[in-house]
């Protein structure tokens, strides 16, 4: 299993990538627990494979738990970032709020339409009437 794996992904490599894929199985080894019939279902590019390998060597040294470490305190902090930008601190308004509160408000079609004395009802009589006109002209022209 483990050689049609690494067969499968050296068949990924292009000329330009020489290498690549020993290069990620060395810094990501459980690539080859993975059967070959999984990559050929899912279809991941050698790059791809490469990038998260890397980013897994460069969490080893914290341990089994390093990656959820990581995910987990980049979680609170994009929380702890994002959230006053988004719902504001302390009952204020939040940045969010603050750029498109000074932007003017786009009207409903239908206020625009009225405001332009277009009464959207009588619109949808149109309708029916172009399909009839456009099944008759092409009637016409599968005569001719």
């Amino acid at each position: 299993m483990q050689e049609r794996s690494f067969r499968y992904l050296t068949n990924l490599e292009e000329e330009s990538q020489k290498g690549l894929a020993l290069e990620t199985v060395q810094k990501n080894p459980r690539l080859l627990t993975v059967p070959d019939f999984e990559y050929e279902r899912t279809k991941p590019s050698l790059a791809s494979l490469s990038n998260t390998a890397s980013a897994i060597d460069f969490l080893r040294p914290l341990g089994e738990v390093g990656l959820a470490v990581v995910i987990f305190s980049s979680f609170v902090a994009l929380l702890l970032v994002l959230r006053p930008l988004i719902y504001g601190v302390g009952g204020g308004p939040s940045l969010v709020g603050l750029v498109t509160g000074a932007l003017p408000s786009i009207p409903r079609p239908s206020e625009l339409a009225e405001s332009y004395g277009i009464n959207l009802a009588s619109l949808v009589a149109i309708i029916p009437l172009t399909q009839v006109f456009s099944a008759f002209k092409k009637r016409v022209e599968a005569e001719q």
